[in-house]
């Protein structure tokens, strides 16, 4: 096993993370170092789970309710948040490319084994404990929730320490990007990750929200405008 380590890119990129709304901090590391994660072991150090994306972030939405008869489209407004984070420079160790797969020591079906079987928690906290040792400040990599949620992209496990501080959003309840994502996923996901764009596309939806479908248009393109309002940053101290 030969890790090696990367600069997290895009630089500047807000990654998501899914929250309980009974947390008082959502960016505390603690609960997973104490309870353990697929990129690190129980009782180790504190982490962050993040994902790339809106549907990595639905993703997760499924994975907590499954074995249970609640589906996403049942779950109250305020049923979870979303934080989106800007990360300071990191290195990570790279789980997205075959290559970086492969020189961590896992198959290059990952997160799968060649029988199609979910690589384990402990095979991942054993590279994890390897990366952390070496300095490194995460793992970037495929998404477990790809195969039973082909969507989703890939997920990131950030282990906050020396460096500068992270920018941390505002918490948006769940029914706010729930009802975006049921108009139009796209606006949403351009509008936390691409403003600008996304300002224009939202403009556009209003400016044209005339003759047949412009009521459908409008509230999509007023959803755009507001969820560009609710990720505003903070600078918290991590």
């Amino acid at each position: 096993m030969s890790l090696q380590t990367r600069p997290l890119h895009p630089p500047g990129h807000l990654w998501l993370r899914l929250a309980d709304r009974a947390w008082v901090d959502p960016i505390d590391g603690s609960f997973a170092q104490e309870t353990g994660g697929r990129w690190n072991p129980p009782n180790s150090w504190p982490t962050l789970y993040f994902s790339r994306d809106m549907d990595t972030a639905r993703g997760q939405i499924h994975r907590l309710l499954e074995g249970t008869p609640v589906n996403p489209d049942d779950l109250t407004d305020d049923a979870y948040e979303l934080v989106a984070v800007v990360l300071p420079a990191v290195r990570v160790v790279d789980i997205v490319t075959d290559e970086g797969v492969v020189d961590a020591g896992l198959p290059v079906t990952y997160p799968c084994d060649a029988a199609g079987q979910l690589i384990t928690h402990a095979a991942c906290q054993r590279i994890a404990q390897d990366a952390h040792a070496s300095g490194a400040d995460g793992i970037d990599a495929r998404s477990a929730l790809i195969p039973v949620y082909p969507l989703a992209t890939t997920e990131l496990a950030w282990w906050p320490g020396a460096q500068a501080p992270a920018q941390v959003g505002e918490r948006v309840p769940y029914g706010h990007w729930r009802a975006a994502s049921v108009n139009e996923s796209g606006v949403l996901f351009g509008c936390i990750n691409e403003v600008p764009a996304v300002g224009r596309q939202a403009r556009r939806f209003l400016g044209n929200a005339t003759g047949p479908g412009g009521d459908a248009r409008r509230e999509v393109g007023e959803a755009a405008q507001s969820a560009c309002a609710l990720f505003r940053f903070s600078v918290a101290d991590m």
